[in-house]
């Protein structure tokens, strides 16, 4: 399975950089474009639609001249998000089964508190009505087929040289690359609390190594954004950090995950200012780790007279988001 299949649906991919070595020689001289020879605004909005209507199309059409490309990418990669990651910066809340609509964490606003109310017959869940908080599954079931058909859309591409073909899979393939650099980073973010989680430091809990986003180990971004984002009236939990799971920080925020220069440039992000707590919320995880999976903390991070993964296993194990 690739790496943009296992993503979490909160990655927003990187946005295009265009590589010489993708310019096969195909002209930037716009009277080239024959009968698309046309204003600027006008070629945008033809992309703008295509893009909505038929991405597919889009994409082809921007693979035949250079200028082309350039003025469609931005709307392919808008169509790529639609696709990828519909959750990113959506407002993100785990509940337990007997939680109370009304007793939701506080940015729930009180229409939303009674759109949940009440419960429902749902096609996922048997013959028995349930509470209107587990349908939730339903849009979980419809978003992963969303992300299948944007495969699904570039699989037939026989009639494409290899060139063509390096192209396209450069235009609809999600970028989720690190350079290694501490200020390009990839990091867990509540958009609504103005705090990050870097990757990197939950790699170190379990020695991994992160590729990108993801490490190669079962302590991920993923992890820690499930801690931080449970919901429950229900005390009997976990046990030691039943009240730090019970009340997530980042409950009903909206969070997403992002590189750190992303946070300074990208208009949506730059408008807050973005806190590091990052040792903060990783102490946190490690504690709930230590109380349950022990095994998977590297030797530094075991209690006293435990022993962990050593540095080199698991090491052929995929990597998760």
């Amino acid at each position: 399975m690739s790496h943009s299949q296992r993503g979490s649906w909160f990655f927003q991919p990187k946005p295009y950089v265009r590589s010489e070595s993708l310019e096969r020689g195909l002209s930037k001289d716009p009277r080239d474009l024959g009968a698309l020879n046309l204003p600027f605004d006008v070629l945008d909005q033809i992309f703008s639609e295509a893009g909505r209507k038929d991405t597919r199309s889009a994409v082809f059409l921007a693979l035949t001249n250079s200028l082309l490309r350039e003025t469609g990418q931005k709307h392919i990669y808008q169509r790529l998000l639609a696709y990828i990651c519909p959750w990113h910066l959506e407002r993100v809340v785990c509940v337990g089964e007997y939680t109370d609509p009304y007793e939701l964490p506080p940015g729930i606003k009180e229409r939303e508190r009674a759109q949940f109310s009440g419960r429902v017959h749902d096609k996922y869940w048997g013959e028995e009505p349930v509470p209107k908080l587990l349908v939730a599954f339903d849009t979980y079931c419809d978003e992963h087929r969303l992300r299948k058909r944007w495969d699904e859309q570039f699989n037939r591409t026989a009639f494409l040289s290899p060139a063509e073909r390096r192209e396209m899979n450069a235009l609809v393939q999600p970028d989720y690359s690190w350079d290694g650099r501490p200020e390009t980073e990839w990091v867990l973010c509540s958009w609504t609390a103005g705090e990050y989680v870097r990757a990197s430091a939950v790699a170190k809990l379990t020695g991994s190594q992160c590729n990108g986003p993801w490490t190669h180990r079962d302590l991920s971004l993923g992890h820690v954004l499930l801690t931080q984002v449970c919901w429950s009236t229900d005390a009997d939990i976990i046990g030691p950090k039943t009240e730090t799971i019970n009340r997530g920080r980042w409950a009903a925020h909206y969070v997403a995950i992002i590189t750190v220069d992303r946070l300074k440039t990208d208009e949506t992000y730059r408008v807050k200012t973005f806190v590091d707590v990052t040792d903060e919320i990783v102490d946190e995880v490690l504690e709930i780790w230590r109380d349950n999976t022990t095994g998977m903390l590297a030797k530094e991070f075991q209690p006293a007279g435990r022993g962990g993964l050593n540095a080199g296993d698991g090491a052929d194990r995929e990597a998760t988001a």
